[in-house]
């Protein structure tokens, strides 16, 4: 990250943000100055790298370092995609908890006949999909069910789940790093959740934390107030976030010293109470 000259002891905390389409690899500051309303205007010369990474540790710290959790009715291909995320620096759970993104891996068999010996075999379809913690869909993936097909009398599932999976990584790979760059650099889908709203004030507060948002958090766009259907009393800000969420709440509590408790901080949900 990029630095800039403090005179007066005070704190600075600097972070990027732009519409890139890949990763920074290198950079090098051009200018640094000084704006009329106390900011710092830094320019930069910085070198994008496209294409999957070996690892997404340090991306994804940015973001407050999400936890996917995954689910399958296979032990086996529950294991094999933990793994191939582990592996990318991701952290991974096999229990919901405080879980960010779900990642469902459902392998599932059929039984089909050999057209010309007529042999009985066994195919299986490895679906894989994303969920982020509002539900909304990331992304999905199949595999071809004829590359798995086996007519073998001692087909064992395993084997044919880890062939199933093997077609897919190279798509899981490539998917999990547009979602990741896209994520780290254009943002991602966060809400501000205030229960038991009751009073006039609180309301307004809200309100006016919306605006400020809206106009003097950078890393925060497309804030917008609405009131739970399903719940009368809860207020939700939703808004579209890049960088750290802790970052994003010790600003927005400068900005607005009246913002109630958060009780919960995580990627995708900051939790309130007044």
């Amino acid at each position: 990250m990029v630095g800039a000259d403090l005179t007066n002891g005070a704190t600075f905390q600097s972070r990027t943000y732009s519409d890139l389409q890949g990763a920074v690899s290198e950079y090098r500051v051009v200018s640094q100055e000084k704006t009329a309303t106390g900011g710092v205007r830094v320019t930069i010369f910085a070198v994008i790298k496209q294409g999957p990474k070996a690892s997404y540790g340090a991306d994804l710290k940015s973001a407050g370092d999400p936890i996917f959790w995954i689910t399958s009715s296979s032990d086996d291909a529950g294991i094999l995609v933990s793994d191939f995320l582990t592996g990318k620096g991701l952290k991974t759970s096999l229990v919901q908890g405080t879980a960010d993104y779900r990642v469902d891996a459902t392998p599932r068999y059929r039984t089909v006949t050999h057209p010309i010996t007529k042999k009985t075999g066994t195919q299986v379809t490895l679906s894989i999909v994303c969920w982020d913690s509002a539900g909304v869909q990331l992304f999905t993936l199949q595999n071809d069910p004829r590359r798995t097909t086996d007519y073998s009398e001692t087909a064992e599932s395993p084997i044919l789940v880890e062939r199933a999976f093997r077609q897919v990584q190279y798509k899981l790979y490539d998917r999990l790093n547009r979602a990741i760059t896209d994520m780290t650099n254009n943002g991602r889908s966060v809400r501000l959740v205030f229960p038991d709203t009751k009073l006039h004030g609180q309301a307004r507060l809200i309100e006016r934390m919306t605006d400020v948002i809206n106009d003097f958090i950078p890393s925060a766009s497309a804030a917008t107030f609405s009131w739970d259907p399903q719940n009368p009393n809860t207020a939700i800000i939703r808004l579209t976030l890049r960088g750290n969420p802790q970052d994003f709440l010790s600003l927005l509590r400068t900005k607005v010293p009246e913002c109630p408790t958060a009780i919960e901080v995580s990627t995708n949900l900051i939790l309130f109470n007044f």
